[in-house]
């Protein structure tokens, strides 16, 4: 598998790389915001607001450059939200408000004020925000970010028991949003590879065809002129049957010469034909890329939940029975075979088959040593899989070091891909 979590990136740091060659300096900014959004995604909170940082001071220099900024700054309140820097997301935020950089407000807009709110300790203001987004929701992704925000208004609240009870709803919401994506995607990618293949097959078959009705209508009406012309001249003047045979000599040639250069217009057309066929073949190829990244983004989202539990239970300072009931549930649910092989199947679909491939080129590790490395692969927190998998988390940092030196250590095809997944950075 060419292809991983870090496609988006790859392609956002050659595009920014083209604007710089084609001296199209402000393209190449809005393109490294989008990549310090990709950074952010990823979890690398500390790079993207840096690079933000940077791009905010570019659009701040006179002429302020008004579009550019509200672009940057609104990804920058993002990533400082993930970073916990509520005060600097806050102070950010109002600029934008104050200013009307905005044309309007949009619900992404909304969702970061609540979460600056619910950081700050201002939850009615929060509760009214949230009550807001949560009349016009239509998906059930958007369903589940009302959910966590009523969740963690909940929490601060001191209404633990409530905020509980919405963890199983947000985490069915999340999972049924993203099966039914995946439902849709794939047909959709299998339907347009094979109408523009179709499609390619059908016009250079059509095109093949012409010419060569063009070629043999020619070639008869040469050939049926050259005998018609011999036989006229041939009853008229036997004296001269000499010319007339060089005359058609000449002719022959002249056919012979036709037929070379048709031939190699033909040729010509064909390669012509090859190449929009490898054009659209390698369009074919990015939309799958683009898809990939689309189907890995949700796979990070898929944990994020259960994660949060994980993290709930390790940093109690005593028992909770509410947050130790939900949690156990989750993970005994986990735990059935059924849903170990689903995780297997999802790992398999968002990351080109990953799964199955460790499984068959690792067949030397034990079976936990397997699961170990599916969970990762998964997103799956390092205390979520201990708690599955009912090891310490210390014993789990083992483990996961003699894997990747095993398979260091052996003759394995993908090891740089395994090794890339095993060690990508994670929650603890």
């Amino acid at each position: 598998m060419e292809n991983d979590s870090y496609t988006a990136l790859d392609y956002l740091k050659l595009s920014a790389e083209e604007s710089r060659l084609d001296g199209d300096a402000r393209k190449r900014l809005f393109t490294l915001a989008d990549y310090a959004q990709q950074l952010n995604f990823l979890g690398e909170q500390e790079t993207s607001v840096a690079l933000l940082d940077s791009i905010r001071e570019v659009a701040l220099r006179t002429p302020v450059d008004s579009t550019l900024l509200s672009y940057t700054d609104r990804i920058l309140v993002d990533a400082l939200i993930d970073e916990s820097d509520i005060f600097k997301a806050d102070s950010i935020q109002r600029e934008l408000l104050g200013l009307g950089r905005f044309h309007y407000i949009t619900q992404s807009d909304t969702i970061n004020q609540w979460w600056i709110h619910l950081r700050k300790g201002e939850n009615e203001e929060a509760k009214s925000l949230i009550d807001k987004v949560a009349e016009n929701v239509t998906d059930d992704l958007e369903k589940s970010f009302v959910l966590v925000g009523y969740r963690k208004y909940y929490e601060n609240s001191g209404l633990y028991e409530q905020a509980n009870k919405l963890a199983d709803t947000i985490v069915d919401l999340q999972n049924s949003y993203m099966q039914e994506k995946m439902r849709q995607s794939i047909p959709a990618l299998q339907r347009d590879r094979y109408i523009g293949t179709t499609k390619d097959a059908e016009d250079y078959n059509s095109r093949l065809r012409l010419y060569i009705i063009v070629i043999v209508i020619v070639s008869v009406l040469v050939l049926g002129g050259g005998i018609v012309f011999y036989y006229l001249n041939d009853k008229l003047q036997k004296s001269r049957i000499e010319t007339i045979l060089e005359s058609n000599r000449e002719l022959q040639a002249a056919n012979a010469n036709e037929k070379q250069q048709l031939l190699k217009a033909q040729n010509e057309l064909k390669e012509i034909a090859q190449v929009e066929q490898q054009a659209m073949q390698d369009q074919i190829s990015a939309n799958d890329s683009l898809a990939k990244d689309k189907l890995e983004k949700m796979l990070g989202q898929r944990w994020k939940e259960l994660n949060l539990l994980s993290d709930q239970y390790f940093n109690l300072e005593k028992d909770d029975s509410t947050i130790l009931k939900n949690l156990q549930k989750a993970i005994d649910n986990l735990k059935k075979p059924k849903a170990l092989e689903e995780i297997k199947a999802t790992v398999n679909m968002c990351l080109d088959g990953a799964a199955d491939l460790f499984e068959e080129e690792c067949g030397f590790l034990c079976r936990r040593d397997l699961w170990i490395g599916i969970l990762t692969f998964s997103r799956m927190s390092v205390k979520t899989i201990c708690l599955l998998l009912e090891v310490k988390r210390n014993e789990l940092y083992t483990y996961k070091g003699r894997i990747v030196q095993k398979i260091r250590q052996r003759d394995v095809s993908h090891a740089e891909l395994f090794i890339q997944l095993m060690e990508k950075k994670s929650k603890k």
